[in-house]
């Protein structure tokens, strides 16, 4: 996993996820701790991404985001647009290849693309898409 840039982005985190495998499962457990904080979410999907699929740029106005890589790899690019942030402008850049789960704020552009490998992905947000619809950010 590509760590944040010495530039990253306020309110941002990146962590593993942890996984357990069998011979007939895999399970991806969200870390301890994490409960209260996610029962607030109002959306979420899991997505399968082909090789060299791309979402994005998109931006929320009210709602954050978790973005989970459960298999493959991926590429996470995010830039702070919020006016009222310490780090308004910075830019950070992930290369995805184990479990993780990252926290996209709202007010952050953010893009996901899948560069050589299909990759299962989750996206978890704060809000329903009828009460903050991303939108497309201006590129």
């Amino acid at each position: 996993m590509t760590q944040p840039d010495s530039e990253s982005i306020h309110d941002l985190w990146v962590k593993p996820l942890p996984t357990s495998r069998s011979p007939s499962e895999t399970r991806w457990q969200l870390p301890e701790g994490l409960a209260p904080w996610l029962r607030r979410y109002g959306e979420a999907e899991v997505i399968r991404m082909a090789a060299g699929a791309h979402l994005g740029p998109r931006v929320r106005s009210v709602a954050d985001e978790v973005w989970a890589l459960l298999d493959g790899e991926i590429e996470v690019v995010m830039q702070d647009g919020r006016d009222d942030s310490p780090t308004r402008g910075a830019r950070v850049h992930l290369h995805l290849t184990e479990p993780t789960l990252v926290l996209v704020p709202f007010g952050v552009q953010s893009e996901v693309s899948s560069p050589s490998a299909r990759s299962w992905i989750v996206r978890m947000a704060t809000h329903a898409a009828s009460e903050d619809a991303a939108t497309p950010a201006p590129r």
